[in-house]
């Protein structure tokens, strides 16, 4: 009985085990409220929407200090928004740089010297970073699952000779 507890205990342990780390943050994707909670002094966002869980606070982005919310689903981190207004130069480069280096591609759909607005996509974690003036709003979150794959139709050809091939 004993050893039945012990693996129930592992099994919920590992399926609540958090997930990648977030870009940018010190946090990880799939972290519960509490752990969260205990790493910062968030703040409870009373803007939030009836019945979700939102933080917020001053933190870090890529060593930016921003104004930071994270978004929780089902208890867990699942979201963050990262707002800076007057980041040097440097900053922002540093933000790009540090984003290229990790592996994420860019796609861009505003590309202006003033204006940019992109999507950044690695493995673990998409960021959309939208960079006006010295001005700079990114969210980090997990990317889409990839969309399932419909088997193909049998060319119409090769099924008509297989069909003529088993009639009688």
């Amino acid at each position: 009985m004993l050893t039945l507890a012990i693996v129930a205990a592992l099994v919920a342990a590992s399926s609540a085990a958090p997930g990648p780390r977030m870009p940018g943050l010190a946090l990880r994707f799939g972290e519960p409220v509490a752990a969260v909670d205990s790493t910062h002094a968030w703040e409870i966002d009373v803007k939030a929407p009836k019945g979700k869980v939102v933080r917020k606070g001053p933190a870090r982005f890529f060593g930016v200090p921003a104004d930071v919310r994270l978004f929780f689903e089902d208890g867990v981190l699942a979201r963050a928004e990262a707002k800076a207004d007057s980041v040097a130069p440097a900053g922002l480069d540093y933000v790009r740089d540090q984003l290229r280096l990790a592996g994420f591609q860019r796609s861009c759909t505003i590309d202006d010297p003033d204006h940019e607005q992109c999507a950044w996509t690695g493995r673990a974690a998409v960021v959309t970073l939208e960079i006006e003036g010295l001005k700079l709003s990114a969210t980090v979150e997990r990317p889409a699952p990839p969309a399932p794959v419909a088997a193909a139709a049998p060319d119409s050809a090769a099924a008509r000779a297989d069909s003529a091939a088993r009639a009688p």
